[in-house]
């Protein structure tokens, strides 16, 4: 794209924002006691954030949304006018609009979304038929691919609209079983020699350091067999 444009993609300055939704609906609190998710949804990029927390107050909110956007500029901020909300506008000194008390619809942007989010994490989960305890790990995964896939229309993906770069990695479907090396620093055993040097595990995710492009990392979990 030209400069113009890839100014406007980089821009992070509109946000949407729903209420941490408790998942009463999925049943049971996710591994690592994560009973809610907070969505963001980033208009000027598509970027897409689902974030499992412990907590819906003001403090979780605000820590999320930093841990997202660091020190990006973010002019404007529209949400459900939840108190915590109204705090996390203070607090990045954001224009902050809200829909009508009482009606979501107002707010069809994020419900949407949220509702999109809530809808393939459980498509996720069975895809991969994985227990609904893992929820905390497959919508942060849903939420990551959405934003890797490159778009057949503009030849872009989210990804590359907030980095300037595709997403470098490999796109892995979550659940899936992977061969891999581990970090010398969480080898528990040594195998027999006569064994192959990689384990194998359930791939996760992706490691998303706060406010950065991919290093490199991925989320496996390690079976012995």
């Amino acid at each position: 794209p030209s400069s113009a444009a890839s100014d406007v993609y980089k821009r992070q300055d509109y946000v949407y924002a729903t209420s941490p939704t408790r998942t009463k609906g999925w049943t049971c609190t996710g591994l690592g006691g994560f009973p809610y998710s907070l969505t963001v949804y980033d208009v000027g990029t598509d970027y897409l954030f689902s974030v499992p927390t412990k907590s819906d107050d003001a403090e979780t909110t605000i820590d999320v949304v930093n841990a997202c956007y660091g020190d990006d500029k973010i002019s404007s901020i529209y949400s459900d006018g939840a108190d915590q909300f109204v705090k996390l506008a203070k607090s990045r000194h954001a224009v902050h609009d809200t829909c009508t008390p009482g009606r979501k619809t107002n707010n069809a942007v994020i419900e949407n979304m949220n509702g999109i989010v809530q809808r393939k994490t459980a498509t996720v989960l069975v895809a991969a038929g994985a227990p609904v305890v893992l929820w905390p790990y497959a919508t942060q995964c849903y939420a990551n691919l959405r934003n890797f896939v490159i778009s057949d229309d503009t030849g872009m993906s989210a990804y590359y609209r907030r980095w300037e770069e595709h997403f470098p990695g490999k796109i892995i479907p979550f659940g899936a079983g992977v061969f891999f090396k581990p970090a010398a620093s969480r080898q528990e055993f040594y195998p027999p020699k006569m064994n192959p040097r990689l384990e194998f595990g359930i791939f996760l995710g992706y490691w998303m350091p706060p406010d950065q492009p991919w290093d490199g990392d991925y989320l496996l979990s390690l079976i012995h067999i």
